[in-house]
């Protein structure tokens, strides 16, 4: 995996104005208007899509889908910071 984005992970990460997103089967297509991509999100990453419908900061994600998912916190903590990092780089979050 690579290195992602510095941020506060106390501070809320909230959607992008700009980024549309479909359901398509067990996943989302999502389009970023402003850079003119798109991106195709797994299951667990339209699962955190749809938590980011309101802000969240990083534990809060985290406690969100430790309940849902089978998995242990540091873990998930590591791979919600590692898609919230690739998020913001695509422009498709924000650090609020």
């Amino acid at each position: 995996m690579t290195a992602s984005p510095l941020f506060d992970e106390a501070a809320p990460l909230a959607r992008a104005a700009d980024a549309l997103g479909a359901p398509l089967e067990d996943k989302m297509l999502m389009l970023s208007v402003d850079q003119g991509s798109y991106f195709i999100f797994s299951q667990v990453t339209r699962r955190i899509w749809e938590l980011l419908e309101t802000p969240r900061s990083l534990s809060e994600l985290v406690a969100c889908l430790v309940g849902e998912y089978d998995v242990e916190p540091e873990v998930c903590r590591d791979e919600v910071r590692g898609v919230a990092g690739r998020l913001i780089e695509d422009g498709l979050v924000v650090v609020a």
